[in-house]
């Protein structure tokens, strides 16, 4: 799903629309508008349902993130940091090293 641009997309929410609510015909348009030989390889009509339906909820294509916190970068002061605590005390569990340095 995320190999198609927000031009992509925008395309095919527009033809579902001109198309009178049709996700197959968006299709159809979408393929022969991108010289997508089989309708296959383009997106397909579930696809084009759900980026009408979050057009039509939050006003836009793109994905949202991932539910959940998000990740965290490993700076080289942080592995600096870790490396150091691990060579302090290498018998130290990983789980009261997270503890320790609230990680």
């Amino acid at each position: 799903m995320s190999h198609w641009s927000g031009a992509h997309r925008a395309y095919a929410v527009e033809q579902y629309l001109l198309n009178g609510n049709s996700p197959i015909r968006a299709r159809r348009a979408f393929c022969l508008h991108y010289n997508i030989r089989r309708l296959s390889d383009g997106p397909s009509t579930q696809l084009i349902r759900t980026w009408v339906q979050r057009f039509r909820e939050e006003g836009t294509m793109i994905n949202r993130p991932p539910p959940g916190p998000s990740t965290s970068a490993a700076t080289p002061e942080r592995v600096a940091q870790v490396r150091q605590e691990i060579l302090r005390n290498p018998r130290k569990s990983s789980a009261l090293l997270v503890e320790s340095m609230c990680l």
